[in-house]
């Protein structure tokens, strides 16, 4: 097996697109660690690509799946932080406000959520109905 090293450095030889790919195609067989590094190495590439944002939203999946949840925390807010009105800013605060619950931060979850809300009304009918039971379970007001 070749160090840790030569995989990354060989993902960022690939073209943007083709290196996402690559790292999304570890998620689907739920090579998780793998990619993470991969996911690292994209970002670290290439940080202002369009797929930047998903490359980011994933990255936090990573840890999430692996109950790392204050890591994913740490990193769906950055997704967020970072491209607050694009396409997975919805799905970075959801993921947050859940990480936060995880990790016992109730109240910061519920504001989360509250902002969530405000900030997307038009959420689809399916992470509207997962948005509020997740303020169900975090016993939000």
């Amino acid at each position: 097996a070749a160090p840790d090293g030569d995989v990354a450095a060989k993902t960022v030889l690939l073209p943007p697109k083709e290196a996402y790919g690559h790292a999304f195609s570890l998620l689907g067989r739920r090579e998780y660690v793998e990619a993470e590094r991969e996911l690292k190495a994209f970002l670290e590439a290439y940080p202002e690509d369009p797929l930047a944002p998903n490359a980011t939203y994933w990255l936090g999946e990573t840890y999430y799946v692996r109950n790392d949840f204050r890591q994913a925390s740490v990193i769906f807010l950055q997704g967020y932080q970072k491209d607050p009105k694009g396409s997975k800013a919805p799905d970075n605060l959801f993921k947050l406000a859940k990480s936060l619950g995880n990790i016992g931060q109730k109240k910061e979850a519920c504001a989360t959520l509250s902002r969530l809300k405000k900030e997307f009304p038009k959420l689809p009918t399916a992470v509207f109905q997962r948005a509020e039971a997740e303020r169900k379970r975090n016993g939000c007001t």
